[in-house]
């Protein structure tokens, strides 16, 4: 199946190349957008594929959350937060098999981890982190 006659006249020099359909693209877009109009994005998308043509839908936020390889690969995971409640968010992109990485919890609070940190990093026992709180320096 050749799509390109679906679409313009196949030999209509305006479009024969892609420097010309370029530089032509203000009367191309129109035919284009029109003649897309007339199927399904899965029908279009069985066509291109069919014509070798790389191809995929733009999506809507909920369709890409409903998307099965993002779902598999776990590219959005749930976490807790502690004011918002459960929480969609981005996971780990890069999936490395011997430290594939994982979110385990959402960002945290302002100062939320200040105890920790202090105690690790700077050796602080409790005495001091708790006199830098009345002091209102955390």
């Amino acid at each position: 199946m050749r799509f390109g006659s679906a679409f313009v006249e196949l030999d209509d020099p305006k479009f024969a190349t892609n420097p010309q359909r370029n530089n032509n693209y203000d009367e191309l877009r129109p035919i284009l957008a029109k003649k897309l109009l007339e199927k399904t994005t899965e029908q279009w998308s069985v066509i291109f594929d069919e014509a070798g043509v790389p191809n995929g839908p733009i999506n809507s936020v909920d369709k890409v959350l409903e998307n099965e390889q993002v779902q598999a690969r776990d590219m959005i995971v749930e976490v807790e937060h502690p004011k918002a409640g459960k929480l969609k968010m981005p996971g780990i992109a890069i999936k490395l098999s011997e430290t594939p990485g994982e979110i385990r919890s959402a960002a945290p609070l302002l100062g939320e981890h200040n105890r920790e940190l202090l105690k690790e990093f700077f050796d602080y026992d409790d005495k001091v982190i708790d006199a830098l709180i009345e002091e209102g320096v955390l």
